[in-house]
């Protein structure tokens, strides 16, 4: 009998068809690491080794000093959203030192992925000590689908299969492929349901109708990665079934509608029958005995019970929707606001109390599938007024939804899938976000000189005690992502603590040093991302010298060499000899400077010493000289010291020992030899004194009266002299002598040292008369002009002038008559006159005082001759004679006569100024030679007159 609750059936607004079987899954891209060490244990106590390994950002491997030569393997998940492009491996290294163990710095190595989806990359890395790390790093795209229940195994024509995985791999890896009745025949489903992240159709999209009542086999193939074969997803199975007819209802029944006729008896197997419109229904009962029902007030009636089936005043419509998405990528603080209008019923046809009334619109949302309830349907905020249902979904993440309104005949009933006395309207929406705020680090300078290192310049900018080039590391952030404008703040690792840089709120940081740096990145709606990263001084810059200890004191093979280490990139060198390889040689003894530089100038200095010998010396003693012009009693003592004794020493003369003596004058040159071999050779000059030389001169002749003086005072004012005659006899024991006698004389001397020397003369007599006079005619004055007259009354053969060789006299004229100077400095000259007559001849000294000029006389008279002419007529005369002279200007001159054996001068004759004159004289002179002197201005000219 059928429980008579139920008043009301409502037609639904819409029909509608859910998705039947609905599975999920994971996709993701799985990274396999296999590594070993190559040594595979340290030298120290087992310590050293791989310490951590990064994926990226991601620790996937902590634990201290392995350094196992066994192979490892570490697997770790991501998604196309938080791609891995890079590992990260650090590791300690150990020396072992002459006692006990000493930890240097790690090392971090980066290790680049050929592709962040689908490659294998592998290779070595150096650690010093353990040594290489061997590695091979896999990824490849991973999907697991989950195995359908056993309620939810089956899929018809008409259901929907979905199958939704996270859209975390590239479309191109969904490659979903199904076989039917067995595993060995599987295909790609219809091109416009694959390549997807979620799978989504009926059993009608690709089955055929003799396909139904087999097992369909569903799998994901990846072979879009060729690295593995297969490489698809595990395989989950389904059973494929023909869909059902809709309609079901009582065991037995007749309905009317409307007065029309009961349908036939129709045997049902259950107390529903749907697909009915609005309106008044009856219905009778029977039993499967076909057993009517009867009224219970009058067994003589058949019970039909009459019910109407009511419908909303309006349709459901969804109007205003308002989505607002998550402020950041995978926050759950979306909303979607919206007004549900219509769908009500007339209150007054409702049969239930007034005081328990709930509004008779339900929503609950879905995600999109359907299946899965986001939100319920009493866990919504609304708002119900006038007829307007207003209703707010908060705290949604992005995604896609699928909204269910559903009308309800009963709002004391909950919403539940699949009763078929609901109107449901669907709405679908779709929440974004911001894509994930991601902050990649990229390192734009590493550090350019290690700490400990000099530098090129050791500027410190911000005074903080590290020199610039050890705080110059630049690293840049790259942030993609989030919403808006991003602001920044750079940290560095205090202990265990991040703290703030000071003025670091830049995307560029430019003055790392060596630390680990945080840069924390806000968007506009203060999501926050991070990243880190660590720098690290370049290897300190060393070096190593040497040099080698020379055999011989400065014979140029020096050497010396530095090993540098350490630095960045190409090293150079400059030595203090101006070399720039790392290794000199040709080097004399002594400390030599040597500079490292990196391509940084990051520098290290250092000196090494080329040790040598003290020098092998040849020292002076004694050095004596042949005390005679010629004679062998020269010496030479020397001492030798220095090198490495004992030496062995040669003389150019073949003697042996370290003195010598018996020596002439010459070159001497002694070697010696130490032994080491070093060689030291060193020359010596004796020298003869000056020769004692005695020269009497050329052999002499004398004329009538004459005597020669000889005086030949040598230096040695201890020198003897001895004078012989030719018959030997000793005439004279000075110096001088004086000789008028022909004949043949030598004279021997002996110095203080017993130097001797000898010279001859020979003196013959003549019978010639000889005696060179001359006078000089004016005073002599500085600058001016002065004439010497050859006065000699018996005339000589020849005459020549004796002039000193001095620079401050100058010769104007000069005859045998006369001679015509010019004197640039006060002083006495003495001039002579020597006269030839046969084979004797005979010199006349006389001095010529200079004194200045207080005269008044012109002493820069015009270069040019004034004196055109100058005559005496007649020549010789008896005292009756005309002077005749032609000037070249007018002048006034002046006419002396001087006698020239009593050199008495007559007074003179001055006429007044013409240029020609023609003098009359007319004097009483004894018979003898006369000058006639001419005086214009500065200038002479002297004419030789005879009386008769």
């Amino acid at each position: 009998m059928l429980k008579k609750f139920l008043f009301f059936v409502l037609v639904c607004c819409s029909g509608l068809l859910w998705g039947q079987v609905t599975i999920g899954g994971e996709s993701t891209y799985l990274l396999t690491t296999k590594f070993h060490i190559e040594r595979g244990f340290s030298a120290c106590k087992g310590e050293g080794g791989i310490e951590y390994i990064y994926a990226g950002n991601v620790l996937i491997f902590n634990e201290q000093y392995y350094n196992s030569g066994n192979e490892r393997t570490i697997t770790t998940e991501f998604t196309k959203h938080s791609k891995v492009t890079y590992l990260k491996f650090e590791s300690v290294s150990t020396t072992k030192a002459a006692i006990g163990c000493k930890s240097t710095e790690g090392y971090e190595s980066y290790v680049t992925l050929n592709n962040s989806e689908c490659s294998i990359t592998e290779g070595s890395i150096y650690a010093q000590n353990p040594r290489n790390i061997i590695y091979n790093i896999k990824v490849e795209p991973k999907v697991t689908l989950n195995p359908p229940s056993l309620s939810n195994s089956t899929i018809s024509s008409d259901e929907y299969l979905t199958i939704t995985l996270p859209d975390n791999i590239d479309s191109k890896y969904y490659n979903w492929e199904y076989s039917v009745g067995g595993i060995d025949n599987f295909e790609p489903f219809p091109s416009e349901f694959n390549n997807k992240a979620t799978l989504k159709l009926k059993g009608s999209d690709f089955l055929s109708d003799s396909e139904y009542g087999k097992t369909v086999y569903i799998r994901v193939n990846m072979g879009a990665c060729n690295l593995s074969n297969p490489n698809t997803s595990n395989t989950i199975s389904l059973e494929a079934k023909k869909s059902s007819p809709s309609l079901i209802g009582f065991e037995t029944q007749n309905t009317s509608k409307d007065g029309q006729l009961f349908s036939d008896w129709t045997n049902l197997i259950d107390n529903k029958i749907s697909g009915l419109k609005a309106g008044g229904y009856k219905v009778r009962f029977r039993d499967k005995n076909g057993c009517i029902a009867k009224d219970p007030n009058n067994p003589n009636i058949e019970k039909v019970t009459t019910f109407e089936i009511l419908e909303p005043e309006s349709p459901v419509t969804i109007e205003d929707i308002q989505l607002t998405p998550p402020s950041g990528y995978g926050l759950k603080n979306g909303t979607i606001s919206l007004n549900v209008v219509g769908g009500r019923f007339d209150l007054a046809k409702i049969k239930y109390s007034q005081d328990s009334y709930k509004p008779n619109l339900r929503l609950v949302l879905y995600d999109i599938s359907g299946v899965t309830k986001i939100v319920p349907f009493d866990q919504y905020a609304y708002e119900d007024t006038d007829g307007l249902y207003k209703v707010t979904f908060k705290n949604l993440p992005a995604g896609k939804y699928r909204l269910l309104t559903v009308v309800m005949a009963n709002p004391l009933y909950e919403v539940s899938l699949g009763e078929e006395d609901r109107c449901v309207a669907i709405q679908e929406f779709e929440l974004t976000q911001p894509d994930p705020l991601v902050s990649k680090l990229e390192v734009q300078k590493e550090i350019s000189c290690n700490g400990a290192n000099l530098f090129a310049t050791n500027i410190d900018t911000n005074n903080n005690q590290i020199p610039d080039q050890a705080e110059d590391g630049t690293i840049k952030v790259s942030v993609t992502g989030g919403v808006g404008e991003y602001t920044y703040q750079w940290q560095m690792l205090s202990g265990d603590t991040f703290v703030d840089v000071v003025g670091e709120t830049k995307n560029i940081l430019s003055k790392g040093t060596k630390g680990t740096y945080k840069v924390k990145v806000l968007d506009a709606n203060k999501n926050a991302s991070e990243a880190t990263y660590t720098f690290g001084f370049p290897n300190e810059l060393k070096a190593i010298l040497s040099a080698n200890q020379i055999s011989c004191f400065d014979n140029q093979s020096g050497m010396v060499e530095v090993v540098a280490t350490g630095g960045t990139g190409e090293l150079s060198y400059l030595w203090n000899t101006s070399d720039t390889t790392p290794k000199v040689t040709g080097l004399s003894g002594g400390k030599y400077f040597v500079m490292v530089s990196d391509q940084n100038q990051c520098r290290i200095k250092g000196s090494v010493e080329v040790v040598e010998p003290n020098r092998l010396e040849i020292n002076d003693i004694s050095i004596v000289n042949p005390t005679c012009f010629g004679e062998s009693n020269g010496e030479i003592q020397t001492q030798i010291k220095g090198g490495v004794a004992p030496y062995s020493i040669v003389w150019s003369n073949g003697k042996t020992t370290e003195n010598i003596s018996g020596l002439t004058a010459g070159k001497y040159t002694i070697t010696v030899t130490d032994s080491s071999g070093c060689i030291s050779t060193k020359e010596y000059t004796l020298l003869d004194p000056k020769k004692l030389v005695v020269d009497l001169g050329p052999d002499v002749t004398l004329c009538v009266g004459d005597s020669k003086e000889f005086n030949i005072k040598l230096e040695d004012p201890n020198t003897k002299y001895l004078w012989k005659n030719g018959d030997g006899t000793t005439i004279g024991t000075s110096s001088n002598i004086t000789l008028n006698q022909a004949g043949v004389y030598t004279l021997y001397v002996e110095d203080s040292k017993g130097c001797s020397g000898v010279d001859s003369v020979e003196i013959k007599r003549s019978n010639e008369v000889l005696d060179p006079l001359f006078m000089i005619t004016t005073h002599a004055y500085k600058e001016a002009s002065v004439v010497l007259v050859n006065t000699s009354i018996t005339k000589p053969e020849s005459v020549e002038w004796i002039i000193p060789n001095d620079a401050n006299i100058q010769v104007i004229n000069k005859t045998e008559d006369y001679l015509e100077l010019k004197f640039a400095k006060i002083g006495s000259y003495q001039i002579g006159l020597k006269g030839f007559q046969g084979e004797c001849s005979k010199t006349y000294y006389k001095s010529v005082v200079v004194e200045e000029n207080t005269s008044g006389v012109n002493l820069s008279p015009n270069k040019l001759a004034i004196i055109k002419d100058f005559q005496i007529l007649p020549n010789p005369n008896s005292g009756e004679f005309k002077v005749k002279v032609v000037l070249d200007v007018e002048k006034q001159i002046k006419i002396r006569i001087i006698d020239m054996v009593s050199n008495e001068a007559f007074p003179a004759s001055i006429l007044p100024k013409s240029s020609q004159f023609e003098v009359p004289f007319s004097i009483d002179l004894p018979i003898g030679v006369y000058l006639v002197v001419l005086e214009v201005g500065d200038q002479f000219m002297v004419k030789r007159m005879i009386i008769q």
